[in-house]
């Protein structure tokens, strides 16, 4: 049963995006991408920008020069998407020059950015790069006085931390102070080595769990209790250990899509934002790096919320849900902008199909519409079932479905 009368938890259609890579093509550069991204619908997204070689452009390690940053920028702030930078550095993610902060802000707002909307995050990954937590507080520290210089009472995200550090985490949050916008690390669920998928699955609710926690010690520490997994993924790299050639060609399966989806939900259900990396990032992308920029199956994970032009994008409310299911179906109640309700049902099952009824309290339905992923073809739009029913609701082993309340 779904409660729609039991409010438990709110979100922002804003907490749910992707990375920027930059390392291939871009919205400006690609109008296949452009579109793409635009019907995906996903509308947080985080972009690595840094001074190099006197401009305002990708702050990625090993990424093009010659991107167009401001651009970049007032592309997605245009169309209302929330965006976050991530401060870099002249030649990797950290060694940030004295002044530069505040000159890339100066360039962008002379080229159009709006800088009160824009969100800022400190140096990306500082402890991958052999950073002390005091060193990389030090950092964010000299980033937020500069960008104060620019946007008085300018406040930072940080510490981008490569993994989950509860410890570590709250530290910073507590050395930073009125200066902190919002606390975020990195969390993929395999990479040093290779999982099985029923133990991966198993563990999504760990990303609700870590956003949680952290929320609970900046309202200790009186602080904005916002929180977001602003680097996610099934793995961080491809050639992972994975059997049979040591590659996780999971990426290209249902599998990914399950995952993303379920994270997600957790993620978006404890109050956080999530932010896959990234929009192309060859195996691990939301869209291919071809001319095309195609669906990837994460792409259906990040649809079953953000609804890609088929339904209407979740809101701002989760709703109790009375889960009768088997243990291997997830089911999650969100508003949706359109003034109705989404129940993104998940089946995580390897081998098994289920079905499920439910019924509502709070709402009465107008109509229903029942749109779900291919377990087979997970690179398909989600099509819509026909006769949509809260009744006996197939979900096939592997899949996504999206139940749509008006």
């Amino acid at each position: 049963m779904v409660d729609f009368q039991n409010r438990v938890a709110s979100t922002s259609p804003l907490a749910l995006g992707y990375n920027v890579t930059t390392f291939t093509r871009t919205a400006i550069d690609s109008p296949a991408l452009a579109a793409a991204e635009k019907r995906l619908d996903a509308r947080y997204v985080r972009i690595p920008i840094g001074m190099r070689g006197g401009r305002v452009t990708s702050g990625a390690s090993g990424g093009p020069i010659t991107l167009d940053g401001p651009s970049l920028i007032r592309w997605y702030q245009e169309r209302g998407t929330r965006v976050l930078v991530v401060l870099a550095g002249a030649t990797n993610d950290v060694d940030v020059r004295t002044g530069d902060v505040a000159r890339l802000l100066r360039m962008m707002s002379s080229a159009g950015v709006d800088l009160h909307k824009l969100e800022i995050s400190s140096p990306n990954e500082p402890n991958n790069q052999k950073l002390t937590l005091e060193e990389s507080i030090a950092l964010a520290t000299r980033c937020s006085d500069e960008a104060r210089q620019v946007v008085p009472g300018k406040r930072l995200w940080g510490p981008a931390w490569t993994w989950y550090n509860r410890n570590a985490l709250r530290k910073f949050a507590s050395a930073m102070g009125d200066r902190l916008d919002g606390i975020d690390f990195h969390h993929y669920a395999m990479g040093v080595t290779s999982l099985p998928t029923a133990e991966a699955l198993a563990q999504t609710p760990t990303w609700g769990k870590e956003i949680s926690e952290v929320r609970q010690d900046l309202k200790a520490l009186s602080l904005p209790d916002r929180v977001s997994a602003s680097e996610l993924n099934f793995s961080w790299r491809f050639e992972d250990g994975t059997p049979p050639d040591g590659k996780n060609r999971r990426f290209f399966t249902a599998v990914n899509t399950v995952w993303c989806a379920s994270v997600v939900g957790h993620i978006l259900m404890a109050g956080g934002s999530a932010a896959v990396y990234g929009n192309q990032n060859g195996a691990l992308g939301v869209f291919t790096e071809d001319p095309a920029a195609s669906p990837m199956p994460a792409f259906l994970g990040l649809a079953a919320w953000t609804g890609a032009g088929f339904f209407s994008h979740f809101g701002d409310a989760f709703f109790e849900v009375h889960n009768a299911a088997p243990p291997n179906i997830e089911a999650f109640a969100v508003s949706n902008v359109a003034g109705g309700r989404n129940v993104v049902l998940i089946n995580k099952s390897e081998m098994e199909d289920a079905v499920v009824d439910f019924s509502v309290v709070g709402l009465s339905p107008r109509s229903v519409a029942v749109w779900q992923s291919s377990p087979e073809m997970p690179t398909l739009p989600p099509r819509r079932l026909a006769g949509g029913s809260l009744r006996e609701t197939r979900l096939p082993r592997m899949s996504v479905t999206t139940v749509v309340i008006s």
